[in-house]
C-alpha cells in the first residue's frame, strides 16, 4: 500500500481510540522504550503530542528522561519554510500550543541537530524495513538529514508494522528501532546504523 492510503487508514484508526486506550498504549510503549534507553545517554529529541490527533503521550517519557539525567530537546515549527528548529527543554519550561496544537517552548534555548544523540519520531505506521509514514510534510526527514550519521532514530507507533510501504524514496529516513505498545523492532541490519 502507498503512503497516502496508509496515512488515511491509520489516521482514521487512531481517531477511534478512546482516551483510556491511548493512555494504556502510551504507557506500554513507554515501558519498552525505557528498556531501549538504558544503554544510551546524551541529548534526546522528544516530539510533544498533538492531543487532537491522539498521538502517543510523551509527557511521562520526558519526566522519566529528566529523572535519569538526560538532556532533552524538542522542536519549533517554522510554517513559512516548512522546517523545524530545536530547543532544549527541562522541567521548568513553559509551553504554548502552535496552530497545529503542538506544544512549543515559550522561551526557546536553541540547539543544533548535530547535538542530538537520540531522536524519538512520531509515526502513523511503519514497515518491516523501518520506513515510516507520518503526516506527509517531510519535517522529520529533513530534520534527520541534518543530524549526525550515528544518531539513534527511534520511531514510536501505536500500530504494528505493515509488510512494506510501496512508495518509499531515497529521501525517506529509515528508523533504527520502532517501538509499539507490544514489541520492539530493530532495523540496524537494514540501514547500516550502529
Amino acid at each position: 500500500m502507498d503512503k497516502a492510503r496508509l496515512r488515511k487508514t491509520y489516521q482514521q484508526a487512531r481517531q477511534l481510540l478512546t482516551t483510556a486506550q491511548l493512555k494504556t498504549e502510551s504507557r506500554q510503549l513507554s515501558e519498552l522504550l525505557y528498556g531501549e534507553l538504558q544503554q544510551l545517554r546524551g541529548c534526546i529529541h522528544v516530539f510533544l503530542p498533538i492531543r487532537a490527533k491522539m498521538e502517543i503521550d510523551t509527557w511521562p517519557i520526558l519526566h522519566w528522561l529528566w529523572e535519569h539525567g538526560w538532556t532533552t530537546c524538542t522542536s519549533i515549527t517554522n510554517f513559512t519554510t516548512n522546517t523545524l528548529t530545536h530547543t532544549k527543554i527541562d522541567a521548568g519550561t513553559r509551553f504554548v500550543d502552535n496552530k497545529w496544537g503542538v506544544p512549543e517552548p515559550i522561551n526557546p534555548r536553541m540547539v543544533l541537530p548535530i547535538a542530538m544523540d537520540v531522536v524519538l519520531i512520531p509515526m502513523l505506521c511503519f514497515d518491516l524495513r523501518g520506513h515510516r509514514v507520518g503526516y506527509g510534510r517531510g519535517y522529520y526527514d529533513r530534520f534527520l538529514s541534518e543530524c549526525r550519521a550515528d544518531v539513534k532514530k527511534i520511531g514510536l507507533c501505536l500500530a504494528e508494522p505493515v509488510t512494506e510501504i510501496a512508495d518509499t524514496s531515497a529521501l525517506d529516513m529509515a528508523m533504527d528501532v520502532c517501538i509499539t505498545p507490544q514489541k520492539v523492532y530493530k532495523f540496524e541490519e537494514y540501514n547500516g546504523s550502529v
